[in-house]
């Protein structure tokens, strides 16, 4: 904030200390500002090489990052801790900066991002990987880290409530290198928590600490959102076969701000991911295993959210609807592929395949891997979300969007020029 003025900060990103070419990263935050993705902010260049995933902030003046990233000599050589600490703390407002010195995860490309290690979910109160394997090599690291943090105190002197998460099994990829698996890196959003999982028997102990952690009313960071009438949800999770946790119902005083929800796989038996999310009333869950596999993903989220009493499930289908265009399954309404209209011009069920619709077209829209739909072609040419009028051309077409369903183009009008 400057003054009453919110500002986005452009800070140069290295490929995690001149790891990776990273030149196209860079154009990203003044691509969407341009796009006017951040409405009614400014933008400003940070002056300094930093990512987010190495700040961690309670909201009320205190940072907690880690002294292997941010003074790591390939980010900012030119600047000393003091310099530094001093140009973050103007940058943020900030009143202080906890320094961890200890704690890396290996096969972690960013140096130590606190992110993957120690998070805030309460300005009092901090999760933390915990390593009590004598065998794991990180088990002198994360030691000497959770001692550390054990000595930090909170801005009016008291010790925080720390909140340990298990140390996952080995995850490897497919050279055998270790993989930098860690429950610290769950996501705030507004609505809910994303935590990952990795297949391994943690999975389970790591959610039960979540769940037990939201009694407490941590992860108060989320913002709220408004909850729907219990009638509108229950015929809305029997219309999509979302199954009510009713247990979690009992547990629930009245007016309790957040809640939870376990998802599991078809089989009801292996947990797939947790969410908390801030309404009035527990929902439920709904998994998409079938969506995970087909892309070959080893993390999926199932989310379930409202906004102004509007139902809707987010899974690792609708993020992929993003990148790809819309999935259809067997809950999707049947509605013509292609409809000749006049002067020339075709309405076209853009969530399509695309091979599909060419195959009822005069010509041919171009085919490419990085998308199965005409939704996904819409969106890779635009590379951002379209408004419903919006028109666009595409080779020798013009198309405009009719309709959109969430994220992605759901009917499109196809002129050929």
């Amino acid at each position: 904030m400057e003054g009453d003025n919110r500002v986005v900060y452009d800070f140069v990103f290295n490929g995690w200390g001149l790891k990776f070419a990273a030149d196209k990263d860079n154009l990203i935050t003044r691509s969407l500002y341009r796009k006017k993705v951040f409405k009614g902010m400014h933008i400003k260049h940070g002056g300094l090489v930093m990512e987010g995933g190495g700040l961690e902030s309670d909201g009320q003046g205190t940072l907690l990052t880690t002294a292997e990233c941010l003074l790591s000599p390939n980010r900012n050589p030119h600047l000393s801790k003091g310099q530094l600490e001093r140009k973050i703390k103007a940058l943020f407002g900030l009143e202080r900066i906890l320094w961890l010195n200890n704690g890396y995860l290996a096969g972690d490309d960013t140096d130590s991002h606190i992110d993957t290690l120690a998070r805030f979910c309460t300005p009092d109160t901090i999760m933390y990987v915990q390593c009590n394997d004598a065998a794991d090599e990180h088990f002198e690291a994360l030691q000497a880290m959770e001692q550390e943090l054990k000595s930090f105190t909170t801005d009016d002197g008291k010790p925080y409530h720390l909140v340990p998460l298990p140390m996952a099994d080995a995850c490897f990829d497919a050279d055998g290198c270790r993989l930098p698996a860690t429950y610290a890196n769950f996501l705030l959003i507004n609505g809910a928590v994303l935590v990952p999982v990795y297949g391994v028997k943690q999975d389970a102990s790591a959610l039960k600490i979540f769940e037990s952690a939201e009694e407490t009313e941590m992860f108060e960071l989320a913002m709220p959102i408004p909850g729907p009438d219990t009638e509108v949800f229950s015929a809305a999770a029997k219309k999509h076969k979302v199954v009510l946790v009713t247990s979690l119902f009992e547990k629930r005083a009245p007016g309790l701000y957040h809640n939870t929800s376990v998802v599991f796989e078809k089989d009801g038996e292996s947990v797939v991911s947790k969410i908390i999310i801030n309404t009035m009333e527990m929902f439920g869950y709904a998994p998409s295993p079938e969506i995970a596999h087909k892309i070959a993903l080893p993390i999926a989220f199932a989310v379930i959210t409202v906004l102004h009493i509007v139902f809707g499930i987010v899974t690792l289908e609708d993020i992929v609807e993003v990148l790809v265009g819309d999935i259809q399954d067997e809950h999707d309404a049947e509605v013509p592929v292609v409809e000749k209209q006049p002067d020339n011009k075709w309405l076209i069920a853009a969530q399509n395949n695309l091979a599909e619709i060419n195959e009822e077209l005069p010509f041919d829209f171009p085919l490419d891997e990085d998308y199965e739909t005409l939704a996904g072609l819409i969106l890779k040419t635009l590379e951002s979300i379209p408004e419903e009028g919006q028109v666009l051309q595409i080779g020798g077409y013009e198309i405009k969007i009719v309709k959109m369903f969430k994220t992605s183009p759901e009917m499109v009008l196809v002129h050929r020029m």
